[in-house]
């Protein structure tokens, strides 16, 4: 049994299963060679959500690649908040102030 829930932006339902799971989408650029992962609650992100295909909706941080990607998918126990920021403080945020500061 599901429930549904908002994302933080308030924007997009995510319906999401009860037990407390996520999935660690994990990319490596075939350019720079940088190896980065993406979070979410949904196992086949992104292709289920949009009109994009999974090379141009995932773009490298590093070089700015779209086009080549390893990627791998884990499932893991817990929360997102529980690897991201995990034990790390908030650094500053990109782009301005934290949401609900004047």
């Amino acid at each position: 049994m599901g429930f549904s829930s908002v994302s933080p932006a308030g924007k997009c339902p995510i319906a999401r299963e009860e037990e407390k799971v996520y999935y660690q989408h994990k990319f490596k650029c075939q350019n720079c060679g940088l190896h980065f992962i993406v979070c979410s609650w949904i196992e086949g992100w992104p292709e289920p959500r949009g009109q994009k295909t999974r090379a141009k909706a995932v773009t490298c941080p590093e070089c700015g690649n779209k086009d080549e990607m390893l990627h791998a998918v884990e499932q893991v126990d817990g929360e997102i908040y529980m690897a991201v920021p995990g034990n790390a403080p908030w650094m500053q945020p990109i782009g301005g102030k934290y949401r609900g500061e004047s």
